[in-house]
């Protein structure tokens, strides 16, 4: 979805989070990646070359989660995905397969039109928008 990539060393500064070895190893390999990834997933491809646990990683998904570097998609009964929350990862849509269980990202949606129908109360500021349809994946719907 990225067309341009960002600078670890410049999210974490601007969102004000001290940057160490391991969060910089983190935010490279989800800045390369630019997909839904959850822990163990990264997990598994960082430890190919790096020594960093699963617990680790889970604290610096949390700390880049609750200071806005990534956001979460989370469906009742699956692993928390992440994904960057920068300019070149606009919000977006998700749709999650029932049947295999993938979640795969949709285009953007335009919000100046979702505004329209949905009007907010005067004084609101929408900060984030999660929208998730879900369903069978067109795999799925042809291995039927």
């Amino acid at each position: 979805m990225a067309q341009e990539k960002c600078n670890p060393n410049e999210i974490l500064a601007k969102k004000g989070i001290r940057a160490t070895g391991k969060r910089i190893l983190i935010l490279e390999e989800l800045i390369k990646d630019g997909a839904l990834i959850n822990a163990n997933r990264l997990h598994k491809k960082l430890s190919r070359f790096a020594s960093i646990d699963l617990v680790t990683i889970y604290r610096v998904l949390n700390l880049f989660r609750d200071h806005g570097v990534l956001r979460s998609v989370k469906e009742e009964n699956r692993s928390e995905l992440f994904e960057l929350a920068c300019q070149h990862h606009q919000l977006h849509p998700h749709f999650c397969c029932k049947e295999c269980d993938e979640t795969i990202c949709l285009e953007p949606l335009n919000f100046d039109a979702l505004k329209s129908l949905f009007p907010m109360a005067e004084g609101y500021e929408v900060d984030n928008l999660k929208v998730t349809f879900s369903g069978t994946c067109p795999t799925c719907r042809k291995n039927r």
